[in-house]
């Protein structure tokens, strides 16, 4: 199973996800909700790294991929919040859709 974690700060700006598992609904390669996951992740992190305001840093390994934001400029907590609102509206639904696969869990900055 992929689990994934999103961390929500007290501004209610993204501040980071991680995933790690495999989702073992098909063969290495062949695996729809595996698939789903890294182009909804990969996406949002090619996003952030676009955007000058944003600091983010990431790993990415075979059954791991986290990406944590650093910094945020003034100017950027719009894109910010909207890349952040895509990415966590993907995820649910992937995991809404795949319970047995994916599981997503947020949690709101301390």
């Amino acid at each position: 199973m992929i689990k994934i974690a999103i961390i929500i700060g007290k501004d209610g700006l993204f501040r980071s996800c991680k995933a790690e598992g495999h989702a073992l609904m098909a063969k290495k390669g062949q695996d729809i909700v595996c698939a789903a996951v890294s182009v909804l992740m990969r996406s949002c992190l090619m996003a952030l790294d676009k955007e000058p305001g944003i600091q983010a840093e990431h790993y990415i390994t075979d059954g791991e991929l986290w990406l944590d934001i650093s910094a945020v400029k003034d100017g950027a907590k719009e894109f910010l919040r909207g890349v952040g609102s895509m990415l966590i509206d993907g995820l649910q639904s992937v995991s809404q859709e795949y319970p047995d696969n994916c599981s997503l869990e947020i949690f709101e900055e301390n």
